[in-house]
């Protein structure tokens, strides 16, 4: 609903902005006559080429990273939104400066420039407050409808009333130039007023990253504006004013394709990122296909009265003028569909690259071809030719890559690296994240290489096609990391490998993997709590603070590190600029598929659960006892331990029946469950407890918010994120037994409702918390990184 609203409201401001050509041209054209309105426009292309190229250019970068940003973490956006911004403000002085020398180059020999030039130079400059992208993003696309509208209306009556004659031309530059400002000055205003903005002096950085956007801005700038700035050279003004009128409405009816567009990137970066990338293009695909052919054939058919009224019954538009620009305006609004909803969400903008630069040379070779032949037309001929082959051109790279990629499977291995894998990992992200690396596609059967202390390890049978143990006889973690270091020297295949938690041993074996194999994606989960994150931010002297600078170096240089919580992610970033390249936020899930045949009861049992190594100094469990025997009512609801119990805690618990024996049918231990028989008790219970003191993330919360448990816990990882902030669970911040007793109590008397909140708990873990998705978020930024870096 969301997407077809932003899509209406996108609709609506491609009518607002139609107003303007629509209305004022061909007041323009008679009022000011073809050569005056040849040379204001003559003016105004060279700062669209500009600010099209620097500014704009980097539009489709910006949402793509503003929407990135948003799905990592919602309260990050706004650090993310300066950055952008200040990298506008650089591209818009570069602009500027550039703008100011071709103006001077032009006008050598002829003394003063024409006044006419010089006022668009402020249009150039002013171009970094076009924020457009934010709304596209953030689906305000109300707000840019009525500013637009409004603006257009405003803009019109001002140009009806200042334009009366040919000696106007002034006014008429003037007032365009004020009214393509203004509307950038409206939203910046808008965004700034919501969202505090800082300066980032160092977001020209950022020109590194964005430089296959300003490289096909460049490129596609060429066929876009070159063509009426040479006809403005090289043939009369009037021929450049029919040429502007036939862009002008081919420029309309792109418009709608690339708003449409704008407004669909959001979502489709959202699903490549989810793995969900073969249904969305099914899904869109055909509509935009419809909608595209629709309009094509409008324009074929209406398109000869519309020129005619714009440029007056001089202009003769002929039939096949308008075949041209229809099938320019379908081959055009199939390189944009690729280039947004497919190259850019897989960080292959360098195709579009390629693709431009095919339509650059073949329409300006077609054009200059032509060009005494056929007049204005010949500009058209060589857009549909050079536009028809970038199609193609981009069909084949991404039909390549699509085969490079699948035959890179076939040599492709994720490889988890853990000193103290035992059988309960398997069902944890230890487990987890590398047999779905492997079920989804992503690579080969996954690999987990391991110290074996004990007896050999078996892979379950849910796992065997997705994962392949190594074991690694060693006396000592250094002799397994060495023997570690040795297997993956020697087998080429794996490419990505994953180490846990934030350790000087897991540093320096990334260090020493770096030097062996430079080609591996290395990727570091750090599975933190506040304490480690404490050890991390403290500020030392001497030698302490020469290992923590030394720690914090190394870290830098790993290429992937994800934080489980919010809590460990902004400070982590805000700390140190080592982590502001390659960390992301990545919370722990649930493994769905292996969750959901689990059958659905129709009646939940008043149940309480705590899972768990029971009666672990961790775990604190004894806060749970004692807040349950603290109600006054019970009315029937137990509480239930599963998971291995410790001799210290089942002999309280023996005590404590002993002295309280009413409480013998409330307590239950069920000891070690095996996860089919744990997912059914989490099924039948309404309530779920944790009282740990502290945790990286919980991965019992997952499981619990999976199965629409409402969750009390401490404020421990994961606790947020589970309850978004409490609004599915209650967090119980000073975690004392009487903070505790009053939620069971307000639960046990009905305070709560549970039955209404469980189905928006449960879609709410469904769409951000589960493996399928998180992984697929993981490969997402693997084949990032490897992009950047030249390694596909």
């Amino acid at each position: 609903m969301r997407m077809l609203r932003g899509m209406s409201y996108s609709i609506l401001t491609n009518v607002a902005g139609l107003l303007g050509p629509l209305v004022t041209v061909p007041y323009v054209l008679r009022v000011l006559g073809p050569e005056a309105y040849g040379r204001a426009v003559h003016a105004l292309i060279l700062s669209t080429w500009i600010t099209s190229v620097l500014v704009l250019g980097m539009s489709n970068y910006c949402t793509r990273q503003y929407s990135s940003r948003l799905l990592q973490s919602a309260s990050d956006g706004d650090h993310e939104l300066s950055g952008l911004v200040s990298l506008q403000i650089f591209a818009a002085c570069i602009g500027t400066l550039l703008h100011i020398i071709v103006i001077a180059i032009a006008f050598i020999g002829e003394g003063k420039p024409d006044p006419i030039y010089l006022i668009y130079v402020g249009v150039t400059l002013l171009s970094f407050l076009n924020v457009d992208w934010f709304f596209y993003v953030a689906d305000r696309m109300d707000i840019f409808f009525w500013r637009t509208a409004s603006l257009r209306l405003a803009s019109i009556a001002v140009l009806f009333y200042a334009v009366r004659t040919k000696s106007d031309v002034m006014t008429y530059a003037a007032i365009s130039a004020i009214f393509i400002v203004l509307p950038n000055v409206v939203s910046f205003i808008f965004v700034v007023r919501r969202h505090p903005l800082r300066f980032d002096v160092s977001a020209y950085k950022r020109l590194a990253a964005a430089r296959y956007f300003l490289a096909n801005a460049s490129v596609g700038s060429i066929y876009q504006f070159a063509d009426q700035f040479l006809m403005g050279i090289l043939s009369t003004k009037e021929n450049l004013a029919y040429l502007n009128v036939c862009k002008q409405i081919l420029a309309v009816a792109n418009m709608v394709v690339g708003s449409a567009s704008r407004v669909l990137m959001p979502a489709a970066v959202h699903a490549f990122a989810r793995g969900r990338r073969r249904a969305y293009i099914c899904k869109t695909a055909s509509v935009c296909g419809a909608t595209v052919i629709l309009l094509a054939l409008g324009m074929w058919l209406f398109g000869g009265p519309a020129i005619r009224f714009f440029a007056g019954p001089k202009f003769d538009a002929a039939s096949d003028h308008m075949a041209l620009l229809a099938a320019i305006f379908v081959a055009t609004s199939v390189a944009v569909y690729i280039d947004t909803q497919v190259s850019i969400p897989l960080h292959r903008e360098r195709f579009t690259t390629v693709s431009n630069t095919f339509v650059a040379v073949i329409s300006v070779t077609i054009f200059l071809a032509f060009l005494h032949r056929v007049g204005f037309a010949s500009a058209l001929l060589g857009l549909l030719g050079g536009e028809t082959v970038g199609v193609f051109v981009m069909l084949y790279l991404h039909s390549s890559s699509s085969a490079q990629v699948a035959g890179e499977k076939k040599l492709n291995r994720f490889a988890t690296v853990f000193d103290d894998f035992d059988e309960q990992h398997f069902h944890k992200d230890v487990g987890c994240i590398p047999a779905l690396y492997s079920r989804l596609k992503f690579g080969q059967t996954s690999i987990i290489i391991y110290r074996r202390k004990k007896a050999a390890l078996s892979v379950p049978p849910e796992f065997t096609a997705d994962l392949t143990l190594v074991e690694l006889g060693a006396r000592s973690k250094a002799i397994f990391y060495a023997k570690a270091l040795a297997y993956l020297w020697g087998n080429k295949e794996i490419t990505v490998v994953n180490l846990y938690h934030f350790s000087k041993e897991n540093l320096f074996f990334f260090e020493l993997l770096r030097l062996i194999r430079p080609d591996i994606t290395r990727y570091l989960k750090l599975d933190m709590d506040l304490r480690s994150l404490a050890w991390i931010t403290t500020r030392r002297i001497g030698f302490g603070a020469f290992k923590s600078k030394v720690s914090l170096f190394m870290a830098g240089r790993i290429d992937l590190i994800s934080a489980e919580t919010q809590a460990i992610f902004r400070p982590l970033r805000d700390h140190a600029s080592a982590f502001r390249r390659n960390l992301f936020f990545m919370p722990n899930g649930i493994w769905a598929e292996h969750a959901s045949s689990t059958s659905k009861v129709e009646q939940r049992e008043k149940v309480i659960l705590c899972v768990g190594r029971i009666g672990t100094a961790q775990k604190n469990n004894e806060l749970a006892i004692d807040a349950f025997c603290k109600l006054e009512r019970r009315e029937g609801w137990r509480i239930v331990f599963a998971g291995p119990v410790e001799p210290d805690f089942e002999a309280m618990i023996d005590g404590l029946l002993t002295k309280r024996p009413d409480l013998a049918c409330a307590i239950e231990l069920t000891g070690p469950l095996d996860k089919t028989h744990l997912y059914a008790l989490y099924a039948k219970a309404s309530v779920f407890c944790l009282t740990s003191r502290w945790e990286g993330f919980a991965l019992v919360l997952s499981e619990a918010a999976y199965f629409g448990n409402y969750i009390v816990t401490t404020d421990v990882g994961g606790a947020r994120e589970i309850t978004d902030n409490g609004r599915f669970g209650t967090i119980v911040e000073n975690g004392t037994t009487d903070g505790f007793a009053q939620v069971f109590q307000a639960i046990v008397d009905g305070k709560i409702d549970l039955e209404t909140m469980r189905g928006d708990q449960q879609a709410y873990c469904a769409s951000q918390m589960t493996w399928e998705s998180l992984v697929a978020l993981l490969q997402s930024r693997i084949r990032s990184h490897t992009t950047q870096n030249g390694r596909t």
